[in-house]
């Protein structure tokens, strides 16, 4: 198995020390970042003060739970959908809307398959922050802190009935000058062309905070590989992106194009229904050392770029960390996720 890895660069003030990595280093370390690995990618979830609730959601309906009041963090954040049609289990995963509130604003309003990462189709995924089981049991590990109080509800906008559980582990947590709150924001655009010198945007957020990490989801309708085309991050106000990538495939670390489902602790591949990437595929990920402070605004674009030319369509969801006067700019209304999912294509592997 070949892997990659990827390379930024992070500028400090002049003065700044900064002690150099070496070899020696590394192989004095061998055995700790071993063990490392292994919690990273099999994480423990925080288990402790559960508060839970459950309904059965029929359609046009919604489940809310408050949470307990003060200085406290959502440390592990469960959703179960149970006893639900398997034949709409895909639709239904997408048009169940999650949305959090943190002091009084809302943060977070995303379709369930998405917010965990796993897209159009809602197979498994696994990751420290992200997982999945594929079968309507879902988790994030995001601290999600807050000062004074917190709402979750799971709304369906769907015809269809499930089951649904919430289950928000909580714990203290001190509030300080620069304490932010977690967020997560949703678009979805289809009948995109390809090479015509157009670019997707992921999503552009405004205001202050820290890009966290995203998931792209897609439909291709291009005969072959459709994500040539190079990713680009401005920060704040740059006139030219200080993140400029040089394709899908390498921003995910997938290797090569076309790509096959992985996982790693950070990111991962949790969908890919064709050897030649026609259909579906999805990609995740997060970010820890490699995370993007912003002080005004962060806009982040794909090159809508093919082998061959034809139309994708594309769904992302941006997760950062920011004030409660951040937000991404450009979000889709929640009904877009009615958007009727084309048949799947597979072939002999």
């Amino acid at each position: 198995m070949i892997t990659f890895f990827h390379t930024s660069c992070r500028t400090y003030p002049k003065g700044t020390k900064v002690q150099t990595f070496t070899l020696k280093d590394g192989e004095a370390l061998q055995d700790k970042a071993q063990k490392l690995s292994e919690q990273l990618m099999y994480p423990k979830t925080y288990t402790e003060n559960p508060e839970t609730k459950e309904a059965r959601l029929t359609a046009r309906s919604s489940l809310r739970m408050k949470l307990p009041d003060g200085e406290k963090a959502i440390r592990s954040l469960s959703i179960h959908v149970s006893e639900i049609d398997s034949a709409c289990y895909a639709s239904f995963m997408r048009n169940l809307i999650v949305k959090i509130s943190f002091d009084g604003v809302q943060t977070v309003c995303v379709p369930l398959s998405d917010l965990t990462g796993a897209g159009m189709g809602a197979p498994a995924v696994r990751s420290y922050y992200l997982e999945a089981d594929g079968k309507g049991h879902s988790k994030l590990r995001f601290v999600m802190p807050y000062q004074r109080e917190a709402h979750i509800e799971v709304e369906n906008i769907s015809e269809n009935s499930a089951d649904i559980k919430i289950e928000a582990c909580i714990s203290t947590w001190k509030w300080y000058a620069n304490t932010l709150y977690f967020h997560a924001g949703w678009k979805q655009e289809n009948g995109l062309e390809t090479n015509r010198g157009l670019d997707y945007n992921m999503g552009t957020l405004q205001g202050r905070g820290i890009f966290k990490g995203d998931m792209l989801s897609l439909y291709n309708h291009c005969p072959r590989w459709y994500g040539e085309g190079d990713e680009h991050i401005w920060i704040d106000h740059e006139e030219f992106p200080s993140h400029f990538g040089c394709g899908t495939e390498d921003y995910y670390n997938t290797t090569f194009a076309p790509i096959h489902p992985y996982f790693n602790p950070f990111g991962g591949a949790p969908r890919e229904d064709d050897e030649a990437s026609r259909g579906y595929n999805t990609f995740v990920r997060t970010r820890n050392l490699d995370i993007v402070p912003f002080n005004e605004r962060l806009q982040f674009d794909f090159e809508l770029i093919s082998w061959d030319g034809g139309q994708v369509d594309y769904a992302s969801t941006l997760f950062w960390y920011g004030d409660l006067k951040t937000k991404m700019t450009n979000i889709s209304d929640s009904k877009e996720a009615l958007y009727a999912l084309p048949p799947a294509i597979y072939t002999e592997k």
